[in-house]
């Protein structure tokens, strides 16, 4: 069905500039001098909840699949 087709083009094209989109991201904040170094004030705070997000998913995770 060509309109499958078109509808899965697209999709894929959208998928790609996300992705794209999220790399440049990450290369924007890790080569940017003044964003890093604002970050490093922050950087326990981050780790923190960071750890605490990966936890609770963790729990989650176990508890679902038990």
């Amino acid at each position: 069905n060509k309109y499958y087709f078109i509808l899965n083009l697209i999709y894929w094209i959208i998928i790609c500039l996300i992705g794209a989109i999220w790399f440049i991201s990450l290369v924007f904040i890790s080569s940017n001098h003044i964003l890093i170094s604002k970050l490093k004030k922050y950087n326990k705070l981050i780790s923190i909840i960071t750890g605490i997000l990966l936890i609770f998913y963790g729990l989650k995770f176990l508890f679902k699949n038990l």
